[in-house]
């Protein structure tokens, strides 16, 4: 075969590649953009969001704006101090000597902290849920699982499992 032939082949098979690789992506994409029906929302667009999925009236949007903010104001510094909390954590991690502060004490607080996101935001949701009303309770749940997302899977064992207990 000489090298004209060759060249032709290789430029055919490289292009066909090309193709392929272009339907692929293109068949991943589409398939992507079809499993959702809307994207997560961003926490301004949550309460537009809400309205367009729920048919809220004005009243209910203007006291979700007003729930949103509110339970943003209540979090915000929580997070922050967790933030900064965890950050003396993992440098105590690297000191020598004496410590300046306890790994557990910087835990609890972190963990007291969390506690009171949690309650927060239980609250936040239950409040969400007497604006929107009964009616409209059991989209908002579906809404609040997109949102949320869905459970995250079990992660695969490493290794193999254990065989089963013998039977005497």
């Amino acid at each position: 075969m000489d090298i004209i032939k060759q060249n032709k082949i290789g430029k055919w098979i490289i292009i066909l590649l090309v193709v392929l690789n272009v339907l692929m992506l293109s068949s991943i994409w589409l398939k992507d953009n079809e499993q959702r029906r809307v994207p997560p929302p961003g926490r301004k667009d949550v309460v537009r969001f809400l309205q367009h999925e729920l048919n809220l009236s004005a009243d209910q949007v203007k006291k979700l704006a007003e729930l949103r903010d509110e339970h943003f104001t209540a979090t915000q510094e929580k997070l922050k101090r967790i933030m900064r909390l965890k950050k003396v954590l993992m440098e105590s991690a690297f000191e020598l000597g004496d410590r300046k502060s306890s790994p557990d004490s910087l835990a609890e607080e972190i963990g007291r902290l969390q506690s009171e996101i949690e309650v927060i935001t239980f609250n936040h949701f239950q409040r969400l849920t007497e604006v929107c009303g009964k009616e409209k309770l059991p989209k908002l749940r579906e809404l609040m699982g997109e949102i949320v997302g869905p459970p995250e899977p079990e992660r695969p064992r490493l290794g193999t499992p254990p065989p089963p207990p013998k039977a005497n």
